[in-house]
């Protein structure tokens, strides 16, 4: 039976059980059936004879009974009526008896007996008939005594006859229930063992197709856990050759597949962390439908990264090379910077001579700036003297001339200064050239100021002159009034440059003051920028090693570039 299972389908199972339980069942009924019509046939058979005899036999003895009763009524009775009624009712029993002879003769086999109560009946018959000729005569005793030794005797026969073939009709009765019971006991008996019979092979047959479905289905089940949670599937061992055979032989097929491609993806990954990017499968044929896409996109993975470990080889050679250039800069930016803040040092004195020289003319020019003050007083008290100067005016005039280029030269001096001054406002915005500008400025300056000096001497020398001449001159007091007014206007113009030279020179001393501190702070820059350009020449030798260490390690890889293999060490 499990061979004949093993190779039908499914759906043959299913109609082959099915087919198998409803012809067990048929059976059993049809056997049923069989033996219930058997006993039906004896229930037929027993109403059809004994019931019916044994109803006429009582029936029988009723109208027996009836016309012993009308004998016996005919037999006293003296009323004519009432005889005559006994007389119908004998009348109609008979036929009643007749007709219950003819069934109980119909429903028994045993003849003799029936004979013998029909002879016994017919006897009595005679006997009734002589009791009515006698009962009509009115002849009762003689009736009574017909009655008592002839019908009686026939009537306890006839009863006898009837027992006995009661007798008969129970036996039979007895016979065909006992019959009926044997073969409905068998029968119940024989179904019970078919069904039991039936319901063990019904039972077997559902238990070998059960487990021929049921047990390819744990298996493969379990075979599903098992690739489910990682663990080598083992032989199926599933024989059949219905879709449960085929679905095994398909998962055998897969789970094979899927162990192959778990195995080749590790390998080849294994082979990738191995620093192998050119890893290929075993058997490319073995992927197909999204497990081609699948190692489709290792090896994409390993060309993107060859692709970026040659971007890395590449990167990290410039990165050394851009770092060792940062390293040669750096090293000339420090050695630039150390320059420089020498120089700067340098320039930080000069500047601040320039300073010192700045205050010193500022201070110069304040003392001129007095001394032309009080000149201006001097001549103020000369103009109020010019009347007692009246008989010297024309030796004033000539005195005035001397005095009037004197303040020419004083002008020149001023002007001269006034270019100097913004000389030196010009040097001091170059403070980082040389600061001999600014010596040879303040030579020139110093030079101006002693001319200014002599020309003061000089000055007061002829206002000397012009005092005594005043007293000579008296008669050119008016001209002389009006050059000494001149000399007023000039010795204030004069005071005037003095102080603005005076306010420049204390404006570049104060501008000097802020290039020094520009000076430190610049010094202060670079001396910063000196000790980054160390720190940057430092982070570029090691930015190099570390480049180097990088380049080792993306050498250590065999890439793959355009579907061939090539090791970045021979690309060194």
């Amino acid at each position: 039976m499990k061979n004949i299972f093993g190779k039908l389908d499914v759906a043959k199972k299913f109609i082959l059980t099915f087919t198998i339980i409803v012809f067990a069942t048929i059976g059993s009924m049809i056997f049923l059936f069989i033996r219930l019509s058997v006993a039906d046939n004896k229930i037929d058979y027993f109403v059809s004879k004994p019931l019916v005899s044994i109803s006429s036999q009582l029936r029988l003895r009723d109208e027996l009974n009836t016309v012993n009763g009308s004998l016996l009524d005919m037999i006293s009775e003296t009323n004519s009526s009432a005889a005559n009624s006994a007389a119908d009712k004998i009348s109609i029993a008979d036929e009643i008896i007749e007709e219950e002879l003819e069934t109980i003769s119909d429903t028994i086999a045993d003849k003799a007996e029936l004979d013998k109560l029909v002879s016994a009946y017919r006897e009595s018959e005679k006997a009734i008939e002589t009791i009515r000729g006698l009962a009509a005569s009115g002849d009762s005793e003689g009736a009574f005594s017909v009655y008592t030794e002839q019908y009686i005797p026939k009537f306890k026969s006839i009863n006898e006859s009837i027992g006995v073939i009661g007798d008969m009709t129970a036996t039979e009765s007895d016979d065909i229930f006992s019959s009926y019971k044997h073969i409905f006991s068998r029968a119940i008996t024989i179904f019970c063992i078919l069904a039991a019979i039936s319901l063990s092979f019904t039972a077997y047959v559902l238990i070998v197709f059960r487990n021929s479905i049921v047990d390819p289905l744990k298996i493969i089940v379990l075979a599903c856990k098992d690739l489910r949670n990682g663990r080598q599937i083992q032989p199926l061992h599933i024989t059949s050759k219905d879709e449960f055979g085929e679905v095994a032989a398909s998962f055998e097929e897969m789970s094979d597949n899927i162990e192959f491609i778990i195995s080749d993806m590790c390998s080849m990954l294994s082979e990738g962390a191995s620093k192998n990017l050119n890893a290929r499968s075993a058997d490319t044929s073995r992927y197909v439908g999204k497990y081609k896409e699948l190692v489709e996109s290792v090896y994409a993975i390993f060309a993107d990264m060859s692709k970026d470990m040659h971007l890395t080889n590449d990167i990290a050679e410039q990165v050394s090379s851009g770092s060792n250039q940062i390293s040669s800069v750096s090293q000339t930016l420090s050695q630039g910077t150390t320059e420089q803040a020498s120089a700067i040092e340098q320039l930080s004195m000069t500047v601040s001579s320039i300073s010192e020289l700045s205050k010193d003319n500022a201070e110069q020019a304040g003392n001129a700036s007095e001394m032309s003050v009080e000149a201006s007083h001097g001549i103020d008290e000369s103009n109020r003297c010019m009347a007692q100067m009246l008989e010297a005016m024309n030796e004033i005039t000539e005195t005035s001339k001397e005095i009037g280029k004197i303040v020419k030269a004083i002008d020149d001096i001023a002007f001269q200064t006034n270019i100097l001054s913004l000389n030196a406002a010009v040097e001091a915005a170059r403070a980082g050239a040389s600061g001999k500008g600014f010596a040879v400025v303040a030579d020139e300056v110093r030079n101006l100021a002693q001319r200014s000096a002599e020309a003061a001497k000089t000055t007061t020398a002829l206002v000397e002159s012009t005092v005594v001449a005043v007293e000579n001159g008296r008669k050119i007091a008016d001209a002389t009034a009006q050059s000494l007014q001149l000399v007023e206007e000039k010795s204030t113009f004069v005071n005037n440059a003095i102080l603005k030279i005076a306010d420049a020179s204390q404006n570049q001393a104060s501008a000097t003051e802020e290039v020094l501190q520009g000076i430190d702070q610049v010094s202060s820059v670079v001396q910063i920028n000196s000790a980054t350009a160390e720190e940057s020449a430092a982070a570029s030798e090691e930015l190099a090693a570390q480049a180097k260490i990088l380049s080792e390690m993306t050498s250590q890889y065999r890439l793959f570039v355009s579907g061939k293999s090539q090791s970045s060490e021979a690309e060194d």
